[in-house]
């Protein structure tokens, strides 16, 4: 009997030890693969950024825009400075060749601790949450504003609308249209419009970025002016209009000729 309570003892003590091991790997796992994350948020350009994002993801939100919003959790909490274990759960799975990783608790951060949510699959984002309500709302409400550093890559998307409209792939910039759009003009009316435009003036040769600038009376919309090249005639001004919502910017308005001022 005292023999085998002894060796009792000795198999709690080693499984102890197992769970104490699993959790420093967890912990040291999670603050590496996170601390990375938000460190290669501040210091990548947006096209380096985007390779750290899962195609699924970037299939519901803008690249972009997630890296604005963790550098804006930066700016408002702080540098990332670890993970709370106390209530942290985490996960590092294989399945089928693919590497899930997920982390669930209180991320601290060098003035709060934020309950947090992030999922890498094989070392990409595939999702993220801020728990804290409060702070959430105040981080999103940041992205309304479209920063100087996101101009060039939404006046690329809305200079990409106008290349496919008017280079006889209509039915592709019909497409990039926000869905409330798509309704409203209508697939066959937008065909037909861009389809006449192009038989008239020739096919688009040159697409020239003027300006942009907040659209005014309405929060989150920002007009991108260009002047359009076609065959047959030169400098016709349009504009597009998108507007940051949630993770996403979206294509809402075009016009040309434009009917408002740079």
């Amino acid at each position: 009997m005292k023999s085998i309570f002894k060796a009792g003892c000795g198999l709690i003590v080693l499984f102890g030890l197992v769970i104490a091991a699993l959790l420093i790997y967890g912990k040291s796992g999670g603050e590496r693969a996170v601390g990375e994350f938000f460190a290669k948020a501040e210091s990548q350009s947006a096209a380096e950024f985007r390779e750290l994002i899962h195609p699924g993801l970037i299939k519901e939100a803008d690249p972009e825009l997630i890296q604005v919003f963790m550098q804006t959790v930066q700016k408002e909490c702080g540098k990332f400075a670890g993970l709370n274990m106390n209530g942290m759960s985490f996960s590092d799975k294989y399945e089928n060749g693919v590497r899930t990783e997920e982390y669930k608790g209180s991320f601290r951060f060098e003035k709060q601790e934020l309950p947090m949510e992030m999922t890498f699959v094989d070392g990409k984002l595939l999702g993220f949450s801020v728990k804290n309500q409060a702070v959430a709302v105040k981080l999103v409400a940041a992205l309304r504003v479209m920063p100087a550093s996101l101009i060039r890559p939404y006046a690329e998307k809305a200079a990409a609308f106008w290349t496919s409209a008017l280079t006889g792939k209509p039915e592709e910039a019909f497409g990039m249209l926000h869905e409330n759009l798509q309704v409203q003009y209508g697939k066959e009316r937008f065909l037909e419009t861009f389809n006449e435009m192009t038989n008239q003036a020739g096919k688009l040769t040159k697409v020239i970025f003027v300006s942009s600038r907040p659209k005014k009376d309405e929060e989150g919309k920002v007009l991108f002016f260009f002047k359009l090249d076609f065959v047959n005639e030169k400098g016709v001004n349009a504009h597009s209009v998108i507007e940051l919502a949630g993770f996403k910017g979206h294509l809402l308005g075009f016009s040309i000729p434009s009917s408002e001022t740079p």
